[in-house]
């Protein structure tokens, strides 16, 4: 994703100059910037490229926050700032800080052993650790590594005790702590250990002590059953055809993928994580240490030019998502599409150089 920062000053050799001159105006660089990046969306909606919702902010103003195309196609709805998209693997994020808010009260340790907290487990993962979980090293596999996933078990109603027994009887695929592997199965654990030492659901703790502190009322666990006021539909591009996405039963992913948002409940986020809201000092250092392939606690760390950008992607049948945060800028790009084939580079291409450029220019 870096790349794409360095990429967007090549392919467009006149936003450099562009910064520069919205920058000797402070006023006005804020709706000139917001200005160039709605037509840039406008224009790849009405190209089929995109849909769904983006924010950005810059130096703690949100100068983007829109929807584009449609939630619904079938009944013409569009999508907006608040209609409620898939966020797929940016569930783990919220996972990690629930499992260090934990930490911060004295309920568990990151060093402890899984086993602690989950009876019921294989034996060879009894000794694994839960920061193992949380950096991918635990040597635990990934579900869509299964051969018949996509086609067969993402479709299946199964409970999380089912989902637990499935997922039992994949061996591990490296030692622990050595090798980076990536793994929902570990989300998926560290689920449970947050409902095992909390004594209430999953869903049920990330709202009382994540969501409600910080406003966001619209983000939640996803389900098929429940009726879900502005619930994006998804799509899929098949042999040049866009279609309806195939279905999932959500419970197979908690933790690691179950929840949907908006592009204004993720600003929200954005801000706690820049304000280092919730969790303590010492919680957040943990969190944002990258460790193998730069992967912290539920989170990608890197740096461009010195400036930390902090990030996580998501993708699901039907959906996409990204949030990448410079939190010493106070600045993020948030894309939330309720389609799985959009191209994210065709937009960070030329909104982060924009982003970085204003917020570091003194906006």
């Amino acid at each position: 994703m870096i790349e794409a920062i360095k990429a967007g000053y090549a392919r467009f050799p006149g936003l450099l100059l562009c910064l520069c001159v919205l920058c000797t105006h402070p006023a006005l660089a804020g709706q000139q910037v917001g200005e160039k990046i709605h037509d840039l969306l406008q224009n790849l909606t009405e190209s089929g490229a995109f849909s769904g919702s983006v924010a950005v902010v810059i130096a703690g103003d949100s100068i983007v926050s829109n929807g584009y195309g449609l939630a619904n196609i079938e009944h013409d709805v569009p999508n907006t700032s608040t209609t409620k998209i898939r966020i797929a693997s940016i569930t783990k994020p919220f996972t990690a800080m629930a499992i260090l808010l934990l930490q911060d009260r004295g309920s568990l340790s990151v060093d402890d052993a899984i086993g602690e907290h989950l009876p019921n487990i294989p034996v060879a993962w009894q000794e694994l650790r839960i920061r193992q979980l949380l950096n991918h090293t635990s040597g635990l596999s990934h579900p869509w590594d299964l051969p018949d996933f996509r086609e067969r078990i993402m479709m299946m109603p199964l409970s999380a005790d089912e989902v637990l027994s499935l997922y039992s009887d994949i061996p591990l695929v490296s030692e622990p702590g050595e090798e980076y592997h990536y793994s929902g199965i570990g989300y998926f654990l560290l689920a449970r250990i947050i409902e095992n030492v909390s004594g209430v659901l999953y869903h049920q703790f990330l709202e009382k002590n994540i969501f409600e502190p910080l406003g966001m009322i619209n983000t939640g666990s996803d389900r098929h059953r429940p009726i879900v006021r502005n619930r994006a539909s998804g799509y899929e591009l098949v042999d040049g055809t866009l279609v309806n996405a195939a279905p999932m039963h959500m419970t197979i992913l908690t933790g690691g993928g179950d929840l949907y948002s908006t592009a204004e409940d993720m600003q929200r986020w954005h801000s706690a994580l820049a304000d280092k809201a919730i969790l303590s000092e010492e919680a957040y250092s943990q969190m944002l240490a990258p460790g193998l392939r730069d992967y912290g606690y539920g989170w990608r760390i890197q740096t461009h030019n010195g400036i930390k950008m902090v990030m996580h992607t998501g993708g699901l049948p039907g959906f996409r998502s990204l949030i990448m945060s410079f939190p010493e800028l106070d600045s993020c790009i948030i894309i939330l599409s309720n389609r799985s084939d959009i191209d994210y580079n065709e937009i960070l291409d030329v909104v982060v150089p924009m982003i970085v450029g204003t917020a570091s220019s003194g906006y």
